[in-house]
């Protein structure tokens, strides 16, 4: 079994974070895991694309166009760029919230329910994540769990736990436990 998950959002949104929580689930798993982040102008709003495969015998880090199991988005302009990578059947968990770079808004439109619309005409299996009540600090987190929920990752609520156990900031750790918590009904 191989999984192919690909997070992408904006950056300062966590996506790097997610990505180091993932590969540390499927560590706890004793799964062999690569990854590569893409950070590009992150800090001026610009994408971040992080590439995670996992399973046995992982060759490369990247993913390629059609293959990835699981596309997890921060923000739905982002999952609408890089939907080619799902592959016929995937998931898509895309958070409902937008980030509307300043480019964007200067220069067009951004419609949220028409890049929606166009994530469910476009994947089979479309998961949106509403974030409009909650901090962007736990974006991270409840994607993964939903991600985890799905089985679209193939990994257990107890290896997510691990990993924020073992890969959170101290001054996070907390909160994302009680999210957890929360989210799985513990």
């Amino acid at each position: 079994m191989k999984t192919n998950c690909l997070l992408c959002g904006i950056g300062g949104q966590g996506t790097v974070l997610a990505s180091t929580l993932i590969s540390t689930a499927a560590l706890y798993q004793k799964l062999e895991v690569k990854a590569s982040d893409t950070i590009g102008m992150a800090q001026r709003g610009g994408s971040v694309v992080s590439h995670v495969r996992f399973g046995k015998k992982i060759h490369s880090s990247l993913i390629s166009d059609g293959e990835a199991d699981v596309l997890i988005a921060f923000e739905p302009a982002e999952a609408v760029r890089h939907l080619h990578y799902l592959k016929k059947g995937g998931t898509v968990i895309v958070c409902t919230r937008p980030v509307i770079p300043v480019a964007s808004a200067l220069a067009h439109s951004y419609e949220t329910n028409v890049l929606l619309h166009y994530l469910h005409e476009n994947a089979e299996n479309v998961i949106e994540v509403d974030m409009k009540k909650e901090s962007n600090r736990n974006i991270n987190i409840k994607l993964l769990a939903t991600a985890v929920k799905s089985g679209g990752l193939g990994l257990s609520e107890e290896s997510l736990r691990y990993a924020v156990e073992k890969a959170m900031p101290e001054k996070s750790k907390k909160a994302a436990l009680h999210l957890l918590d929360e989210f799985f009904g513990a």
